[in-house]
């Protein structure tokens, strides 16, 4: 077992106003679907000189404001920071990879493990620290690669199948209003 603050460094995204001329992207959570950024991310003028702000390649944001925690994996090449509703994990450690962290982050017993200790009476938020000391199992990368492709193949599965119900669906209601149509 392992804790997030063992394997990752932890930094909270910044607060920026929005604006369309800006030439930094600036995520947000409107700005994903599906935890998959959008290509209309919003912008904002962006003039720091510490990059430190800036995404990576491979950095987990989870989304530790609102009613529903979530992860994502940033693997955008544009210049690019999160707003203030994200934690930026940006894993450390060669004993796990950024997509398995990811994957553990979205798993059942990990939005319990929030749900449980976070704070916060309107909305609800989670600490810097209640992130810092989850704990998870850590197998070999392999393991870690292999949990992380069966995950992509069914949610692969998952996408298919509904798109083959909603065509289903739609061609149930033709075939029925043509009948209607007929008689």
């Amino acid at each position: 077992m392992k804790k997030i603050a063992e394997i990752a460094e932890i930094r909270t995204g910044i607060y920026a106003k929005p604006h369309a001329l800006g030439e930094t992207l600036y995520l947000q959570l409107k700005d994903l679907v599906d935890n998959t950024p959008i290509e209309s991310i919003g912008r904002i003028f962006y003039s720091d000189k510490n990059t430190s702000n800036l995404l990576a390649e491979g950095d987990v944001l989870f989304a530790g404001k609102g009613f529903n925690y979530f992860s994502t994996v940033y693997n955008h090449v544009r210049e690019t920071v999160a707003s203030n509703i994200f934690f930026i994990l940006r894993v450390k450690s060669d004993c796990v990879t950024p997509e398995y962290l990811n994957w553990v982050l979205n798993q059942t017993d990990a939005k319990m493990y929030f749900k449980a200790n976070q704070a916060g009476t309107g909305i609800p938020v989670i600490r810097k620290q209640v992130i810092a000391d989850f704990e998870f199992d850590v197998p070999p990368i392999v393991v870690q690669n292999k949990v992380v492709e069966l995950q992509r193949l069914m949610d692969r599965e998952k996408s298919l199948t509904q798109t083959i119900l909603d065509k289903k669906q739609l061609l149930q209601n033709q075939i029925l209003r043509q009948i209607i149509k007929n008689q």
